[in-house]
């Protein structure tokens, strides 16, 4: 049977799949908007329930889209068509094969966290750009990072454009969000070192033993770590800057530390 299709911007439902880019109405719908293929099968592959999955016919035909999700016990609770227009409006890749997913919101806590025996963990203190954010977790996710902790954020972990920006990454890796004091808290109890990167003092990544369970605390650009995270410190990092410039984006730096600690492990 073909798939109801919607074609009024004023419907209900692309009015709150467009409102999804706030954080107040995600809240609000318990919902957060995926888009992409590859994308949605992570989010499903991960425990996220799909609400709703929009495509478009025009794009996807609906054989192929069937074919792709398959009805099954964690598929999608209904699949709606839409116009190439209304499509267009909602989505960031426009006229290609697509799909857009309203997902149910998931609480993100300490507790939920499973660790390995030497976790290494990536705490994110403050971040502040989902591009960034997205690009650290496809790092961490590359490395093989036991969770990313996002404290005190200034930026929504739903945003659409930290999902995009991530690849997936958002769903294959085990992600927290916590108040700094909650996490450190946290790592004492589990006896996990912390490190924080310092421009001022303190030792070269290189220099660091990161092989025992560890946090790699990363700051914001602008700001960088806050006293909390510099009292809790087992360890205060700095990456040597050869040239006039006296930092690097923060998603390169968490780069950097984290495959010198996969170096170190392995």
């Amino acid at each position: 049977m073909p798939h109801k299709l919607i074609s009024s911007p004023q419907n209900p439902l692309i009015k709150l799949a467009a409102g999804l880019q706030t954080p107040r109405d995600r809240r609000k719908a318990g919902l957060f908007l995926v888009e992409g293929i590859r994308e949605t099968h992570f989010a499903l592959q991960s425990g996220y329930q799909v609400e709703t999955l929009l495509y478009c016919p025009d794009f996807l035909p609906e054989e192929k889209l069937a074919a792709l999700f398959p009805e099954t016990a964690d598929s999608p609770t209904e699949i709606i068509a839409l116009t190439p227009a209304l499509f267009n409006a909602l989505a960031y890749r426009k006229d290609i094969a697509n799909v857009l997913a309203l997902c149910g919101l998931q609480t993100l806590g300490l507790d939920k966290l499973s660790l390995s025996d030497r976790p290494l963990l990536l705490v994110l203190e403050s971040v502040e750009k989902p591009g960034n954010l997205g690009a650290m977790l496809r790092t961490a996710d590359a490395a093989g990072v036991d969770a990313v902790i996002v404290c005190d954020a200034h930026t929504d972990v739903f945003n659409p454009n930290v999902i995009r920006s991530s690849l997936g990454a958002f769903f294959t890796c085990q992600i927290a969000v916590a108040s700094s004091a909650e996490a450190i808290g946290w790592m004492k109890e589990h006896n996990i070192r912390i490190f924080t990167t310092y421009l001022e003092g303190g030792s070269t990544h290189w220099d660091c033993d990161f092989r025992s369970a560890s946090a790699l605390v990363m700051g914001t650009e602008a700001h960088g770590i806050t006293a909390p995270w510099l009292e809790a410190a087992s360890a205060r990092v700095k990456i040597p800057m050869r040239g006039q410039i006296d930092s690097m984006n923060v998603s390169n730096s968490a780069a950097v530390l984290i495959y010198e600690a996969l170096r170190q492990r392995e």
